[in-house]
């Protein structure tokens, strides 16, 4: 069920809004200078992979993914390209429905996430 919410398009298109959020951010946190018409035109930093991954592993960890409460509500019908955006941005959809307990932050989704024994999972 989590692989087939985030992959809906609309889910999606505002998932790859955030990826490239995380680009931006990297390159803006290095001083790098980049044409942003060719970013990926270029190797980019295993540093950056790094924090694609982080950003991709807390997103699929949020329990909006697996909630059946939210199967009729908020991924019953097909949402504008907008609706997830929102939803990310405030952490409610458009209809006031909660749907994250927080809006998304980019610091901690970047964030490299620790197991118990302290170690990357």
């Amino acid at each position: 069920m989590r692989a087939w919410r985030i992959s809906r398009e609309e889910v999606l298109a505002s998932v790859m809004r955030w990826m490239r959020l995380v680009i931006d951010n990297y390159f803006a946190f290095t001083g790098k200078v980049v044409d942003e018409e060719r970013q990926l035109h270029t190797r980019l930093p295993d540093e950056l992979w790094d924090r694609l991954r982080n950003f991709l592993e807390s997103l699929s960890q949020l329990p909006c993914w697996v909630d059946h409460g939210l199967s009729i509500t908020v991924f019953g019908a097909k949402q504008n390209l907008d609706y997830w955006a929102d939803v990310f941005k405030t952490g409610k959809a458009p209809s006031k429905i909660q749907v994250l307990a927080a809006p998304l932050d980019l610091s901690e989704m970047i964030r490299p996430r620790t197991t118990t024994a302290g170690k990357r999972s």
